[in-house]
Formats: C-alpha cells, sequence, structure tokens
C-alpha cells in the first residue's frame, strides 16, 4: 500500500473516531438530561408527600382558642359529655368518596346541628377531616367548631400525608366549653411500623379539662382499631399506661370498636387454642382502669350504636372513674347522619 493510501486511511479512521466521540457524547447527553428528567418528575411527583410526612410531627396535636360569641361555661357541679364518630361527613354510607366536598360541607352543618342540641359541655369526635381530598379540602373541625360555638379545640392527628395529586389529614377533635390544658398524644403501638411511617396511625388525645378554679376532669378521647380484637387488646396496654398518669377523676370516650363480651357481636383475640379462649379488648381495658360505664349489661336496642341505619352492636362508649364521678344519665340520640349514632352522658362530679 502506498503513502498516500496509508495517509487516506488514516484520515479515514480518524474521521470515523471523531464522528464515533461525537455520537457517544450525544448520547450520553440525552442519557443525563433523561436521568435529570426523570429526577424532577419524581421530585415534583414526590416533593408534597415528604414534605407532608416530614412536617406531621408538628401537626400531632394541635390546641385552639377560638373567638366565638358563647361565653366559657360555668361550672354547676356536672359535666355533660358527648362523643360520635362522623366518619368524615360522609353520612350513613362506608364509602369515604361518597358525595363532594360540598355535600359533605351541608352534612356538617345538620351534624353541628345536632352537637348544638346535645348541649354537651365536652364532645369528642372520631373520623374528621382537617384536609381531605374526598372531602374537598375543607377543615372540618374547623367548620364544626365555628358553627357550635365551642371556644377550646384540641385536634390530634391519625393519618397525614398527600401528594400532588391528593391529600388526606383526619384524627380526633375534643370540643370544650371551658378551657383546656395539659394536652398530649396517646400513642399506640403501630399495628405495622411501615405503616406508621409511611402514611401515620390511629392515636388518641388526653387533656384536662379546666372546670374551675378547685375543679378539673382528665378526658381521653380514643378510636381504636378496626382491624381485629387482637391489634385493639395491645393497644389497651398504651391506654391503661396514659390513664395511669392522668389525674382523676378520668372519663374515656369515643369509637372502640370492641364491646362487652355479653354485650351482642362481641369478639375476642386470635389468643389461645380457640376464639373462646382469647381476650376481649373491652373486658381488658375495665378491668386495667378500674372504668365504670353504661350499660353494665346487655344494651338494649335504644343502646346500640352502630350502625347507624340498623343499630346491631354498642362500641360508642363512655367511660368514667368511680367514686369520683356518677352517672346521672345516658342516652344515644337516634340520626343517619353518620355511620355511627352518637352518645350524650351527663355526670355529677363527686370530687
Amino acid at each position: 500500500m502506498s503513502d498516500q493510501a496509508k495517509t487516506e486511511n488514516g484520515s479515514l479512521a480518524e474521521s470515523i473516531s471523531v464522528a464515533d466521540s461525537i455520537q457517544s457524547s450525544r448520547g450520553s447527553t440525552r442519557r443525563f438530561k433523561k436521568r435529570w428528567l426523570l429526577c424532577w418528575l419524581l421530585l415534583i411527583a414526590l416533593g408534597p408527600y415528604f414534605f407532608f410526612r416530614g412536617t406531621s410531627f408538628s401537626r400531632k396535636i394541635q390546641t385552639l382558642k377560638l373567638q366565638t360569641p358563647v361565653a366559657a361555661a360555668e361550672f354547676d357541679g356536672t359535666i355533660r359529655i358527648a362523643t360520635w364518630n362522623i366518619a368524615h361527613g360522609r353520612g350513613a354510607s362506608f364509602d369515604n368518596w361518597a358525595g363532594d366536598g360540598d355535600s359533605k360541607q351541608e352534612r356538617l352543618k345538620q351534624i353541628s346541628r345536632l352537637i348544638v342540641e346535645m348541649d354537651a359541655d365536652v364532645v369528642v369526635l372520631n373520623e374528621v377531616d382537617f384536609c381531605s381530598t374526598w372531602s374537598g379540602g375543607h377543615d372540618q373541625a374547623a367548620t364544626i367548631a365555628t358553627l357550635t360555638g365551642y371556644p377550646y379545640v384540641v385536634k390530634q392527628s391519625n393519618l397525614d400525608f398527600g401528594f400532588i395529586y391528593g391529600r388526606w389529614h383526619f384524627g380526633n377533635v375534643l370540643l370544650s366549653r371551658f378551657p383546656v390544658s395539659d394536652v398530649e398524644v396517646v400513642e399506640f403501638a403501630p399495628v405495622k411500623a411501615w405503616e406508621t411511617w409511611l402514611v401515620g396511625c390511629k392515636r388518641g388525645l388526653s387533656c384536662k379539662v379546666e372546670l374551675g378554679p378547685a375543679n378539673s376532669v382528665s378526658v381521653v378521647g380514643l378510636h381504636l382499631e378496626s382491624r381485629g380484637e387482637t391489634v385493639r387488646v395491645k393497644e389497651v396496654a398504651d391506654v391503661d399506661r396514659a390513664i395511669k398518669r392522668l389525674d382523676p377523676p378520668v372519663i374515656v370516650a369515643g369509637d372502640l370498636n370492641t364491646t362487652p363480651p355479653v354485650a351482642p357481636l362481641s369478639s375476642t383475640s386470635a389468643d389461645g387454642k380457640n376464639a373462646a379462649d382469647g381476650k376481649n379488648a373491652f373486658e381488658e381495658l375495665i378491668t386495667a382502669t378500674g372504668l365504670s360505664y353504661s350499660p353494665a349489661l346487655a344494651p338494649t336496642k335504644d343502646e346500640l350504636t352502630f350502625p347507624a341505619f340498623g343499630p346491631e352492636s354498642t362500641i360508642d362508649w363512655i367511660l368514667f372513674s368511680q367514686p369520683d364521678l356518677a352517672l346521672i344519665d345516658q342516652e344515644v340520640p337516634q340520626t343517619q347522619l353518620s355511620d355511627h349514632l352518637p352518645v350524650v352522658a351527663e355526670l355529677r362530679v363527686e370530687r
């Protein structure tokens, strides 16, 4: 091969090498851009989720003092307390997506009117949305507090997470005519640890309701797990520890999702060789805390609380410590504004 041919071949090879380098560089640039684009898309999609979960601790429990035309109550020796699972304002349906935010806001007005009729000094509410897509992003606690005129509000979060296309933040609420203090979260052992990290979990709240200069009552608002008696039995230990730290008298109110062995649809945990050998969460709670309750025996039809459209069991409760408190009266108002019926009790403070 001549020197000229060799030179031409060398130039051709060099040109091919340069072209390959340019092509490789362009390929690397495209891959780099694709990776950055993917990172930005992930950041846009998951950024809100990490923000909500990262700031959820600051929303675990909040105490608000609202400016209302209703004056703080004066203690007359008795206290009326109500508890109600309002089911996110969805009504008697079991579907949280049933109805839009506006229809749920309209139902909240009816719920608020019934709460006013109950005339309770303290109200414990379960399944209240603080900002959830299925409720139109409305703060149901603020809506109810404003419409009912309760000046003191405690908001305690259970689930708290969201994405760019949706938000779910809800939990328990306490409304009070009296000032509240010593507000705390009642932590439950999680059903699964990863659930707590990813979305949150069921919790409760406790606070001291200041009835007067020399009188107060400790109130615990609960919503125990719906996923089986075994889980609820474990939660009882957490509730018992929280109650033992409180000053008497003590009132526990909320959707406990459990009912005594003598009551309809009672269940036990999976402990033991068969269901009959298992534990009943309600019975475990009463044994551990010594709290009293009504009805003490199998409830009558008018004392059943769930489901509202055809009650079959009593899972919504107001428990109280004796002899510090004495039950004067208890009722279950009939309504289908939720799948649960409310419970209202009047208690006399003995000491």
